[in-house]
């Protein structure tokens, strides 16, 4: 306990500490995604993705994303979609590949999702502009979030690039046991543990594949 301070404004003194560390865990995690985009593009190249509006942690992790690629002179449009949108795939695929053939400079197409990440992944194949596991003059590389099965497949079949691998069950289990350890303790047991910010691409697919982590 720190001096001069109480039980409880100690306590709370300790909470906003680690308030502001978590945020900071979470705004470099939200970050890696630009910041991947970012080392396979130059400055002037354009960048696709979809917008959320409504799904608030989709889009923070868009916007986080958007502000290092346009600090590094990238440039970034936001394909709007509506909620009708989100829940008809052919919809979806429509706008896509609507922005596509209106953009045929795109390099880059990105998802902060699984349902987008799927759509964008199918769209770009369907019109064989797939780009594989590196940048190519006139195809479009493909990334972003969740290990669905669907995404786990594209990559395997060149169809997409990369996909953050985050792990839902691990942010369901361990948060309950560091409540339950947190509460038996009377607060003296804390841990944090990253339950992602790690990327499945063509050098480890095989190995995802294989041991089925998909959500």
């Amino acid at each position: 306990m720190c001096l001069g301070l109480t039980f409880g404004q100690q306590r709370h003194h300790n909470e906003s500490l680690r308030g502001k560390a978590l945020d900071n865990l979470l705004k470099s995690y939200r970050n890696i995604i630009g910041k991947r985009i970012v080392s396979m593009y130059k400055p002037g190249d354009r960048i696709g993705h979809l917008g959320y509006p409504g799904l608030e942690h989709v889009e923070i992790r868009r916007k986080e994303a958007t502000k290092i690629m346009e600090a590094a002179g990238l440039i970034v449009d936001t394909i709007p979609v509506t909620a009708e949108e989100q829940a008809d795939k052919a919809k979806m695929s429509d706008k896509i590949r609507s922005y596509i053939l209106a953009h045929p400079d795109v390099r880059h197409l990105n998802g902060f999702g699984s349902i987008d990440t799927c759509a964008i992944a199918v769209t770009v194949a369907n019109l064989g502009k797939a780009a594989g596991a590196k940048p190519a003059e006139g195809k479009i590389t493909v990334g972003g979030y969740d290990l669905m099965p669907e995404i786990l497949n594209a990559i395997k079949a060149g169809n997409a690039t990369w996909t953050v691998a985050d792990y839902p069950y691990l942010q369901g289990y361990c948060t309950m046991l560091a409540l339950w350890l947190n509460k038996q303790s009377h607060g003296v047991i804390k841990f944090d543990m990253n339950t992602g910010a790690s990327f499945c691409d063509a050098s480890n697919i095989d190995a995802y594949l294989a041991e089925k982590y998909c959500i």
